[in-house]
């Protein structure tokens, strides 16, 4: 994606942008989630919780960041370049 971004001229398309907005968020997210809650075991998903399910909703979380970058990929790989 940094090479396609630097390539000139480069039209922003909304779907460049989602996509590569998307691969940033869920890459963040997978991240923060693997280190904070289950390296470091803190900063949890939801803490009022039971104790017992917290490994769900932390799981839950990392998926869904897995996913936003499975997106963000289709969305970035489906756009076409267009010249200006």
């Amino acid at each position: 994606m940094c090479r396609r971004a630097q390539r000139q001229p480069l039209c922003w398309s909304k779907k460049l942008l989602a996509g590569t907005v998307l691969v940033g968020f869920g890459l963040f997210n997978t991240t923060e989630g693997i280190v904070d809650h289950h390296l470091l075991g803190i900063d949890h998903v939801n803490e009022t919780v039971p104790r017992a399910q917290w490994a769900f909703l932390d799981i839950g979380f990392i998926l869904s960041g897995i996913i936003m970058m499975g997106i963000g990929c289709l969305l970035v790989i489906s756009d076409r370049p267009s010249a200006i």
